[in-house]
This record gives C-alpha cells, sequence and structure tokens, in this order.
C-alpha cells in the first residue's frame, strides 16, 4: 500500500545521519510500504508510512535496536508565491557598493500564468538589439535571482511570467542592470498582489 503519513526526521549529528540511513536502509528493505523522501526544496528527510502508529512502531525499533536518538517533527512545506494581476514598474537603484556606484533603470511587467505553469523571465523583442550581449545576460540574471527571491518572504515566484520592457539607462554597468532585474522583479510582483501557493 501506498503510505499515507509522514514525518521530518531531524538526527542530532552528521555522524548520526550516516547511522540514521544505514539503519533505514535496513528497515526499508523489511518493510516495502515505507518510504524515505529526500526533499530537495526544504532539505528534509522525511520518513513515510501507513500511519502515526506504523512510524511510532519503526521508529521506536531505530531508537532500541540501533541506538540512534532520532527527532522528528511534521514536515515542512516549501511554499512559492504567485501573483494575482498583471502589473507594470519601473525600478530604478542608485546605490555604491564597496568603490563602485551602481545605478540603472528597468521597466518590468509581470503576469500570472495558468497553475503549474514554470516561471519565464524574458526581455521584450525590440529590446534585445539596443543591449549587448553581457547586458542581456545580466538582466536575465538578475531576473532569475528575483524569481527565486520573491517578494521577500522566502518563497520563489512561480506561474509568473516576467518581462523587461525598456531599459532607460543604455550605459549601466553590468552589475548595476543585474542588481535592478533582480530588484525590479520583487517591486513588481508586490504590485502585482503577491500570494502564497499551497
Amino acid at each position: 500500500p501506498d503510505p499515507v503519513y509522514m514525518v521530518a526526521l531531524e538526527p542530532d549529528s552528521t555522524s548520526m545521519e550516516k547511522r540514521l540511513r544505514a539503519a533505514l536502509s535496513v528497515v526499508l528493505r523489511e518493510d516495502p510500504s515505507l518510504r524515505l523522501i529526500e526533499e530537495d526544496e526544504t532539505g528534509d528527510m522525511l520518513l513515510a508510512g501507513r500511519g502515526e502508529l506504523h512510524l511510532e512502531i519503526v521508529l521506536d525499533r531505530i531508537r532500541r535496536e540501533f541506538q540512534i536518538d532520532v527527532s522528528v517533527s511534521p514536515p515542512r512545506m516549501a511554499y512559492k508565491e504567485t501573483v494575482e494581476i498583471p502589473a507594470e514598474r519601473e525600478t530604478t537603484i542608485d546605490m555604491t557598493l564597496g568603490t563602485s556606484q551602481l545605478k540603472a533603470t528597468l521597466l518590468v511587467d509581470i503576469a500570472p500564468l495558468q497553475p503549474g505553469e514554470l516561471p519565464r523571465a524574458t526581455l521584450h523583442r525590440d529590446l534585445i538589439p539596443e543591449l549587448t550581449q553581457d547586458q542581456r545576460q545580466a538582466i536575465e540574471e538578475g531576473l532569475q535571482m528575483g524569481l527565486q527571491r520573491g517578494t521577500g518572504k522566502g518563497r520563489p515566484l512561480s506561474q509568473v511570467r516576467v518581462r523587461v520592457l525598456e531599459c532607460l539607462t543604455k550605459d549601466a554597468s553590468i552589475p548595476s542592470l543585474r542588481a535592478c532585474a533582480s530588484e525590479a522583479v520583487r517591486e513588481v510582483a508586490l504590485l502585482a498582489g503577491p500570494r502564497k501557493l499551497e
């Protein structure tokens, strides 16, 4: 049967984690209804089974037979966010970082996509010939960083399309464009009604 209940396993140390993994390999071989899931987004090691009692028995056995002290907690959810409505915003950065002056202005828009669609970040086709390859790459990297950062609540943006419509500072440095693009994503997403995806 498929697992219906899961917990996050929290070993006390790195050495304990190695012992726990060895013990789990034995237990998983003996009980095919158990599953070990490595959650990439949260870093959790999840043990899934047929129910709470089932997992309590398995964990008690690991503690008793293998003498491994392991804590359990509910699995953490890796939330993402999206936006409710389209929006457009002009973003300017003007700051000093070390000995460098970062100054750039970009006009960016954002729009929601259908559920399940991956985020997209693009440059408007009319803008492409106006910029150098390095400038385009810096803006694209900044957009990707902005999508990963989201609105600043630790949740990446998903199911959105972000597009740079205009670069109002054609002589801006590469670091300036990268920083401005990242900040522009955050600002335009805040205007577009951000909401947490379940």
